[in-house]
């Protein structure tokens, strides 16, 4: 291994060292001064307390400070994380949204559902804002904290690690927007089967989409035995 320290001595005067180190020998030391090459063997300790000195290593002993500005978060919004690359900032949020009345639409039909409350995580690129990931559960609780655990989506489109299967995943808007943009973008996209099924996305009786939905519709909530654990609190589903 070879490692070169340059620095400057006195105001004028360049002085380069060339640290040369070889397996099973002493670390030797080439120090070239007015043109001039000096030769010289040091120990490890010797070698050690130069790095130490030395500007280069100063340089890398100096801690980095960014000051990374998060845009406007949107409401609901629980925990929060930030992923930093030399080309990108991206922001990855969690956090839910109250259970509602929403109309799926199904083959020709529509269905009023009370939808339970939702829990999301999406990744968001600062850069380009566009949502690069968008994952969808449900909690049979009114509020969230992110000790809540959580359940399967039991509808469509969705998958068992609750990733959106959707067209429209990778969309584009600002921070504050994604529960308007891509939860309710979801929501009102025409429904199909995909992903729908007894022991995938619900526990219920019924085996067909629509029978399913008439049934929720009906009751007015999707009961809590009709569920599929997900086997993870909210903190747990933002890490993953």
């Amino acid at each position: 291994m070879t490692t070169v320290v340059e620095q400057t001595v006195g105001g004028h005067s360049g002085q380069e060292i060339l640290f040369r180190m070889s397996p099973g020998q002493l670390p030797q030391l080439e120090i070239r001064e007015n043109g001039v090459s000096h030769y010289k063997t040091v120990s490890v300790t010797q070698l050690l307390r130069l790095l130490d000195s030395s500007t280069t290593v100063r340089q890398l002993d100096k801690v980095e400070v960014r000051h990374n500005q998060i845009p406007a978060l949107p409401e609901g919004t629980l925990l929060v994380d930030t992923i930093e690359t030399p080309d990108n900032f991206d922001v990855i949020v969690t956090g839910w949204v109250p259970s509602m009345e929403y109309p799926f639409l199904y083959e020709d039909a529509s269905y009023l559902i009370q939808v339970p409350t939702m829990v999301y995580q999406i990744r968001y690129r600062t850069q380009d804002k566009f949502v690069r990931e968008f994952r969808l559960a449900i909690t049979d609780q009114k509020t969230v904290t992110p000790s809540t655990p959580l359940y399967r989506w039991p509808f469509s489109n969705v998958y068992g690690d609750a990733r959106v299967c959707w067209t429209a995943t990778n969309f584009q808007c600002e921070l504050h927007q994604v529960i308007e943009k891509g939860i309710f973008g979801f929501l009102q996209t025409t429904n199909n089967k995909d992903l729908f099924g007894l022991g995938k996305s619900h526990n219920s009786e019924y085996t067909s989409y629509e029978s399913f939905l008439a049934a929720v519709a009906e009751r007015g909530e999707v009961p809590t035995e009709w569920l599929i654990p997900l086997n993870k609190t909210v903190e747990q589903f933002h890490q993953h």
